[in-house]
């Protein structure tokens, strides 16, 4: 699994922690992956494609007192979760931004055969009212 996104990956110990209490609870190993983070960024942040490309990201791990393992080549991630920025799927400025980005990161995934999974915020409050978003419907991705 590859996590794109920003800060709510890892702020408060993010992602990684909870999916680490999903696997111990279910008794099955962690998940392989990488984040690729940058605070306070959107989808339109990231070159995606790049992040599959092979002997780039995951081609390596550390596996304690400073031993590094070199991961086997091929497929790298069976799924890649996504996050945008906060606002972005309803912002007047961004709102397409997000729309172009997130279809263009969706299908940079399944060219590879990794599942697209859209995290997000679907409720947002503005000072004019309450908006339901539920973009991972329209981008056809996994929530």
């Amino acid at each position: 699994m590859i996590r794109i996104g920003n800060s709510f990956f890892y702020y408060d110990n993010g992602m990684p922690a909870m999916l680490r209490g999903m696997a111990d609870a279910a008794q099955q190993p962690a998940v392989r992956g990488a984040m690729i983070t940058m605070g306070g960024s959107g989808f339109d942040w990231h070159d995606a494609a790049s992040y599959f490309q092979p002997d780039t990201v995951g081609r390596y791990s550390f596996v304690g007192d400073n031993v590094i393992q070199f991961n086997p080549q091929g497929r790298l991630y069976d799924s890649a979760v996504v996050i945008d920025c906060s606002q972005c799927p309803l912002h007047p400025q961004l709102r397409e931004s997000f729309w172009t980005t997130g279809w263009q990161h969706a299908a940079t995934a399944r060219a590879i055969a990794a599942h697209p999974i859209l995290i997000e915020r679907p409720i947002v409050v503005s000072p004019k009212r309450t908006a339901l978003c539920r973009p991972q419907e329209k981008v056809g991705a996994l929530i």
